[in-house]
């Protein structure tokens, strides 16, 4: 973590007409820390904000300017090329993966960028007029401090499953669930932390960008290292977006096809979201660059059919696991036609969390090519 600088001041040189553009640094989650924190510390936090971005930019952008919703930035001599897309997607890493230090408050903020010729849509890119729990907001926050620090001490670790054949043949391809590890990293039994433990908190402040975009560039680099495997990595919903952010792991994929090829993105909570559109984009330039999509948590809600139907899924992952309640005759029944209904669609159906005998010959009835879970290992 850092504590807030002061804005860049030096000279630059005179703006070129070629090639300039204008980029909005949006806040999403700017609303939320105005009324959790006040407006002081809001503000603040768009200075420290400001100076990060104008930091990434060193002598080719005017002073960013400050605005009530994040920051704008005109650069120059932007000529579309990889080397600035990457530039910018390393501007939005390095604002939002490190916590901004106020008053004794670590706050981390939630980004998109746009610009000017999509300005339009800064209406509906930041989350407003919503109620907020104030003492988990700030519960959240420390969450998300803890976890990027963990990450920046002991970087990510994975466990494997097995999503394998009903019939007893083949693996069809192992999912990745993440791990952060508390310590130097040496002694990962005694103090990992499970993503799952974690990730809602970094949903409800907006903040799984950051480590989604590590979760899947981590799993490439475990493909480049296992020429012979095929793996699974989950991001959420929110961070389903085509968008800059990406830019650098669709460069890769791109240019890895023998990588990409075994690569599958399963996106999850997908109740997040307003509408599936953004995803349906998401999903098709990674099926482009020849990577496999699935629906993490497929529920059969009107988002997850509208996907599921588009052809722009290739996997659906249905929870079969127990739930809280033990898993009554109710949850069996509505697992087995979530199954049936599923084996409809175009995509491959895997019922995941398998846990026991019991559980397996219910969804092989129920039409389940795949499975996934404890029982299976």
């Amino acid at each position: 973590m850092t504590q807030p600088v002061a804005l860049m001041t030096t000279d630059r040189p005179a703006l070129a007409d070629k090639g300039t553009r204008t980029f909005h640094y949006v806040i999403q989650n700017i609303d939320d820390i105005v009324s959790v924190y006040g407006h002081g510390l809001a503000g603040r936090v768009l200075v420290e904000v400001a100076a990060r971005a104008d930091l990434a930019f060193a002598n080719r952008s005017w002073p960013a300017v400050i605005e009530a919703w994040g920051v704008t930035l005109v650069c120059y001599d932007f000529d579309d090329g990889v080397d600035d897309w990457t530039m910018l997607e390393s501007s939005l890493v390095a604002i939002c993966g490190d916590a901004i230090v106020v008053g004794g408050h670590a706050v981390f903020v939630s980004l998109t960028l746009l610009e000017m010729s999509n300005i339009a849509r800064l209406a509906t890119s930041r989350q407003r007029g919503r109620m907020v729990n104030a003492f988990e907001f700030r519960g959240d926050m420390c969450v998300a401090a803890s976890i990027y620090r963990a990450l920046a001490r002991s970087g990510i670790y994975f466990s494997e499953g097995r999503v394998t054949a009903s019939d007893g043949g083949a693996d069809l391809y192992r999912p990745l669930l993440p791990h952060v590890v508390y310590g130097d990293g040496h002694e990962i039994a005694d103090r990992q932390v499970n993503a799952r433990d974690f990730i809602v908190a970094l949903d409800r402040v907006g903040l799984t960008r950051v480590f989604d975009r590590i979760v899947v560039l981590a799993a490439i680099d475990r493909l480049r290292h296992h020429p012979e495997e095929t793996l699974g990595c989950s991001i959420s919903a929110l961070s389903a977006i085509d968008d800059v952010w990406w830019h650098s792991t669709l460069v890769i994929l791109s240019a890895q096809p023998a990588i990409a090829a075994r690569l599958i993105v399963e996106i999850e909570r997908l109740h997040l979201l307003a509408h599936p559109e953004p995803v349906a984009l998401f999903a098709a330039a990674l099926r482009a660059r020849g990577c496999k999509v699935a629906i993490g948590d497929f529920d059969g809600t009107a988002a997850a059919l509208a996907l599921a139907r588009d052809g722009v899924i290739d996997l659906i992952k249905i929870d079969a696991g127990r739930g809280t309640d033990g898993r009554p005759a109710t949850r069996r029944a509505d697992v087995n036609a979530l199954i049936r209904q599923a084996s409809h669609l175009q995509a491959a159906v895997v019922a995941a969390n398998v846990e026991n005998e019991t559980d397996f010959a219910e969804v092989l009835a129920a039409g389940a090519r795949w499975v996934h879970g404890p029982f299976i290992g």
